[in-house]
């Protein structure tokens, strides 16, 4: 009993001076005023933390040391004094208890929960008490708005807990925060391995399936996944395969763990397919379609997957790897979006794009939120503004990345909003790149006249740019011209344009020559799907993505061979139409 009377009583020796002190000081003040805190307060000046020190209360701050302030790393203190947001504000709050919470209320064991989530930890040593292992030197410095206690060292707020990963589809195998459970039996062995043949696949971490010699025919791995698998999509199953030789059945196998077992003592509640490799030593992706077994049905919650290597056959000690068993084939990459460009066509719906809008003879040339999408779709439109006095030839000019591509056809098409009918409107295409004329205007141009018929609604004008004499379907016109009321001064009208292209994007047409050499699987799809098509010109393509409104939302250029993987990404649930035009 001498012991912890002597720690008591060197514990009141501590705490006790101070009882009384700073009582007619908010918390922040006797932070300020104090010499053993000065440095904490002048590393906190500017805080969002102080206001909270200066209010009604009660708070307790667990305050550092001048001396455990001096250790920081200069690069800490400078992260306290400019994150107003991240881990050091919560850092500063792990500091703050939102009670009041004096020497005589401390005990072993104690936890106090802090502003920042987290609770500090009392312990009683035979020095005096401390905070998370730090000593508390200096107690209850009693302000008018709570309490400060003095430490000397700097508290670390506990980790935010991660989030356990689960076992699911796709199973891929390359996180190390699951516990991959991986179930063998007939004598097979399956492990987790780094892939021994990246060559022909990414993967970092890939399942080893060893059969050895006499090991039974029915020898495999069951997989247990968190989510029954969603065939209302699809009725596929995708598997990256390495097998020894080619012609290897593979048998893959999805059960539902919560049917009746069967005579076997297997699930009774499974669908089952078979598929053979088709090359030895090398990565394949072999694909499932589970609908083709009598008993599958897409209401069943099918909760584990299950490969099998050379089914029905007994083990010759080989050893087959398996990857990526998905509902969509993980091998295939979509090629990267190129960087966007300003292009035709003008969609002007892209906010990747810096529109180069080039806006002259007072004209004004805005993109802006379509204003009237009763009878046009796109978010994003160009505002042509011609103000009172602008001159007769005021318009907007338009650089685009590839010039203009008229083997096909001479028509142009243009969108467009005008508050009158019978308003002339210019499109003019121009080789910048050629000789100046006495203007200073492209020299090599084409330019063609079509009037609105309509007021306060959208239109489509056709621009036939051979009836210009000049036109010659050899020139590189690579810049766009568009003029509203074009001969006439401004008299204070504002026109809208949008879709400037080779196609009317108003309307949708089909080849029908050409549609059935298109397929898409899945369709509808959840997260990616496969577009394929026969293309035995290798011919090269512009693929457009358009929602039902005909508003372009993804373009990919320069799509070669016979197949294009489409990623969800930025679209919505909804219907859309794929636009391919050749581009050679």
């Amino acid at each position: 009993m001498k012991k912890f009377y002597l720690s008591f009583l060197m514990i009141l020796s501590i705490f006790l001076p101070q009882t009384m002190q700073a009582q007619e000081q908010n918390v922040w003040e006797i932070i300020q005023s104090n010499p053993n805190t000065s440095l904490l307060a002048a590393v906190l000046a500017g805080s969002e933390i102080i206001p909270l020190l200066e209010g009604p209360g009660p708070v307790t701050v667990f305050a550092p040391s001048t001396t455990a302030i001096a250790a920081l790393p200069p690069e800490t203190i400078v992260a306290i004094q400019t994150d107003t947001t991240g881990s050091t504000q919560a850092l500063l709050a792990y500091h703050v208890a939102g009670d009041s919470i004096v020497a005589s209320s401390l005990s072993d064991g104690l936890m106090i929960p802090t502003l920042q989530g987290g609770s500090i930890t009392i312990a009683m040593t035979d020095a005096g008490f401390t905070a998370d292992g730090v000593p508390i030197s200096t107690a209850d410095l009693i302000g008018t708005n709570g309490v400060v206690h003095i430490i000397e060292g700097i508290l670390t707020p506990p980790m935010a807990p991660v989030e356990a990963e689960v076992q699911d589809l796709p199973l891929t195998f390359e996180s190390d925060n699951i516990e991959y459970q991986l179930f063998a039996f007939g004598d097979a062995v399956a492990t987790r391995i780094d892939n021994p043949d990246p060559s022909g696949n990414g993967s970092a971490k890939v399942l080893s399936l060893e059969k050895p010699t006499g090991a039974q025919p029915w020898a495999g791995v069951a997989m247990p996944i968190a989510t029954p698998i969603d065939f209302s999509g699809s009725s596929l199953l995708y598997m990256r395969v390495w097998s020894p030789r080619a012609d290897v059945p593979f048998l893959l196998k999805i059960e539902d763990t919560n049917s009746a077992p069967d005579a076997n003592g297997n699930p009774s509640v499974f669908a089952e397919v078979f598929v053979n490799t088709t090359v030895g030593n090398a990565w394949e992706t072999l694909v499932f379609d589970m609908s083709t077994h009598p008993a599958f049905n897409v209401a069943n919650s099918y909760n584990q997957v299950v490969a099998f290597g050379d089914m029905n056959n007994p083990g010759v000690g080989e050893t087959f790897f398996i990857d990526n068993i998905a509902q969509e084939d993980l091998s295939i990459v979509a090629p990267e979006p190129m960087a966007e460009v300003q292009d035709i066509p003008l969609t002007f719906e892209s906010d990747n794009i810096e529109y180069q809008l080039f806006a002259f003879g007072d004209a004004v040339a805005t993109r802006i939120d379509n204003p009237d999408p009763s009878g046009n779709g796109s978010a994003k439109v160009l505002s042509l503004e011609k103000p009172v006095g602008a001159q007769p030839w005021a318009g907007v000019a338009m650089p685009i990345a590839t010039p203009l591509d008229f083997s096909g056809s001479t028509l142009m098409y243009m969108r467009v909003w005008s508050p009158r009918a019978g308003v002339p409107f210019l499109l003019k295409i121009e080789d910048t790149n050629s000789a100046p004329d006495a203007n200073g205007n492209p020299s090599i141009f084409a330019e063609v006249f079509a009037n609105t018929t309509v007021a306060n609604a959208w239109e489509t004008l056709v621009f036939d740019m051979s009836t210009h004499p000049a036109f010659n379907v050899a020139n590189s016109y690579n810049q766009v011209v568009a003029f509203g009321d074009m001969n006439n001064p401004g008299v204070g009208e504002t026109y809208f344009i949008d879709n400037i292209a080779q196609e009317d994007l108003s309307t949708s047409t089909i080849d029908l020559a050409k549609e059935n050499q298109f397929k898409v699987a899945p369709n509808p799809f959840q997260h990616q799907t496969l577009v394929t098509w026969n293309n035995p010109a290798n011919s090269t393509f512009q693929v457009t993505i358009l929602n039902v409104t005909g508003q372009v939302m993804r373009s990919f250029r320069n799509v070669t061979g016979d197949q294009l993987q489409v990623t969800k990404d930025d679209l919505i649930s909804g219907m859309y139409f794929l636009n391919f035009r050749d581009e050679v």
